[in-house]
């Protein structure tokens, strides 16, 4: 079995060198800080907090619905009740908050929304 062409290359300050087996040059930089504010880098688990919260609502009204028909010996009927409720009240909570942190937005960045004919975009 042949053997793979050794790595050869010139290294300078320890920026480059070339790998003869790919005849490609391997660039190194050394890594920087991150030049955004940090708060950016958790803006996302807000987006994922509302998903456990629209989950959350949906298994614990179902839940209470299939405790109270085992009590009350309705089976089926308040499980579906308890899911149908608990999905409209956590759409809202989540539609609601989703709103509020877009007028927050816009709030900060007044000039960031798009005008069509002279009216903003809702």
């Amino acid at each position: 079995m042949a053997e793979s062409p050794p790595v050869t290359g010139v290294v300078s300050n320890g920026c480059r060198f070339a790998c003869a087996f790919f005849h490609k040059p391997l660039i190194f930089r050394p890594m920087k800080e991150p030049s955004g504010p940090s708060e950016q880098a958790g803006e996302g688990y807000k987006y994922v907090s509302l998903g456990f919260t629209f989950a959350g609502g949906i298994i614990l009204f179902m839940a209470a619905g299939f405790f109270l028909d085992r009590w009350l010996g309705w089976m089926p009927i308040l499980t579906v009740a308890g899911t149908l409720f608990g999905a409209v009240l956590s759409f809202l909570n989540v539609y609601a908050k989703l709103q509020a942190d877009e007028q927050l937005y816009d709030k900060e960045h007044p000039a960031s929304r798009w005008k069509l004919k002279g009216r903003r975009r809702r």
